[in-house]
């Protein structure tokens, strides 16, 4: 996914943004082959091993701030805890793809066929908000099956 804004630094409050009298916001290109930078997105195994947070559900990411035990999450700033296992594994960032880049492409373990059919006929969406005006936009893209 491609993520481009439209200043090269984020505002850090809204005071800040309102002050600075430019437009802000981001263009979200889900499914996108390059990101932002035109990089090919990383490549690994184990996304079934990737954390996911247990507020928002959301994913563990190059955003999320990484400690000894435990990572905060980027969208909501919820603290969660880590396995044993992916402790070991964060603690080597170089061997995973998820620490090495924001673009990622991880692949899952097979499943019987019933359930990969079953996931095949289910549409994925993406959904962004827009909050960079006055009332917010919800944009939604439905992908192709």
């Amino acid at each position: 996914m491609a993520v481009r804004s439209t200043v090269s630094r984020f505002p850090m409050d809204t005071d800040a943004r309102e002050g600075s009298g430019l437009l802000w916001g981001v263009t979200v290109t889900p499914f996108a082959a390059t990101d932002e930078n035109t990089r090919a997105p990383s490549y690994g195994s184990g996304g079934d091993l990737l954390p996911r947070c247990e507020n928002c559900w959301a994913y563990f990411n190059t955003y999320c701030e990484l400690e000894q035990w435990s990572w905060s999450c980027s969208l909501c700033g919820n603290l969660n805890g880590l396995s044993s296992d992916a402790i070991d594994r964060y603690s080597r960032p170089q061997s995973c793809a998820e620490m090495m880049s924001s673009f990622v492409d991880l692949e899952l373990p097979s499943q019987e066929s019933a359930e990969v059919a079953a996931m095949q006929a289910c549409p994925v969406y993406v959904a962004a908000v827009d909050l960079s005006c006055k009332i917010p936009c919800i944009l939604r893209h439905k992908a192709a099956s």
